[in-house]
């Protein structure tokens, strides 16, 4: 959990590989899902919440879900950041924080 926790956070690679800013297109986009997708798999870890909010993946996730260049970007970011809601109101905080509300009320609109 620690090694992907840590490529999720990055401030240079890490964020720009999970929202799919790399600038690489189509190819991007999917290693932007292949990491949401281990990253929604690690979530259902018992403590994942916390190590997720440790090494900064929540922050991570959240900018995913507001620069996805898929669909399936998005999707896969809001199951991972749905279980971390669920398992801790610390990280439905930080995702409020980060104004994945306001990103929502516009994938909806």
């Amino acid at each position: 959990l620690g090694v992907l926790c840590k490529l999720a956070a990055a401030e240079a690679s890490g964020v720009g590989v999970v929202s799919g800013g790399g600038g690489g297109g189509d190819a991007s986009a999917q290693l932007a899902y292949e990491v949401g997708f281990c990253l929604w798999t690690l979530s259902f870890a018992a403590g994942a919440a916390e190590d997720f909010l440790r090494c900064g993946a929540v922050d991570a996730l959240c900018a995913s879900v507001q620069a996805a260049p898929r669909e399936k970007v998005a999707r896969v970011g809001l199951a991972a950041l749905r279980n971390l809601a669920d398992a801790s109101p610390v990280a439905g905080e930080r995702m409020v924080a980060r104004g994945l509300d306001r990103a929502l009320a516009t994938l909806a609109a």
